[in-house]
């Protein structure tokens, strides 16, 4: 069956469906309706099926891991048509493993552990409890560098090769290069915020795979 007679089959299911045209249009469908759903890449089937899932035009939407499996292309794309449905008014719930996704795309996350609610709040909320200082990074700085920084700021620390500096205000930032730069010093600098991840691992002491799973 192609893309249209399938998505046609499902909306005959209910008795007042949404429009399958503009399903298609808003998935960005249009031009594989006259596809096989079988000659479809991974990724457009992943559409196929969230359209499915719209047909009947409801309020409240249930996506189970809606991305897995998908290259990071495809997996921005099907992002896009997230966000678009939450501009569209529709309630979604997401289950995901990744994070940065669910960074991306939620107003509210829950965080489960062992099959019981760790955390729930907004992404901002759960950074700022969990996630932890935002930090410079000073990357494999020498020892020079080391000993000019930690002679203005105490709470300097190593990791591994690198130099990692907790800070709140930004205006750290320059008073740390202003003390390297006065002793002729420099090395390459990077700014961490905290992230949803940083939070579940600190939650559940797992770590995360490149496949999204928790190990």
């Amino acid at each position: 069956m192609t893309v249209r007679e399938n998505l046609t089959l499902f909306a005959k299911m209910y008795e007042k469906p949404g429009s399958v045209v503009e399903l298609m249009n808003l998935l960005g469908l249009t031009d594989k309706s006259n596809a096989r759903f079988g000659s479809l890449s991974g990724g457009l089937k992943q559409r196929v099926g969230v359209a499915a899932a719209l047909v009947n035009n409801p309020d409240l939407v249930f996506l189970d891991e809606p991305t897995t499996g998908l290259d990071p292309e495809i997996r921005r794309t099907t992002w896009n048509v997230i966000s678009g449905l939450k501009r569209s008014g529709r309630t979604i719930f997401l289950t995901t493993h990744y994070m940065e996704e669910a960074q991306f795309l939620a107003d509210r996350i829950g965080i489960i552990v062992k099959g019981k609610i760790a955390a729930i709040g907004t992404p901002t909320e759960l950074m700022e409890r969990y996630g932890g200082r935002k930090v410079m990074v000073f990357k494999n700085p020498g020892e020079q560098v080391f000993a000019a920084l930690r002679a203005d700021f105490e709470h300097l620390q190593m990791r591994g090769a690198d130099c990692i500096l907790p800070f709140t205000r930004t205006s750290e930032i320059q008073e740390a290069l202003t003390a390297l730069s006065q002793r002729g010093l420099s090395t390459e600098l990077e700014v961490k915020s905290p992230t949803i991840e940083d939070v579940f691992l600190k939650l559940t002491g797992f770590t995360i795979t490149q496949g999204g799973e928790a190990a």
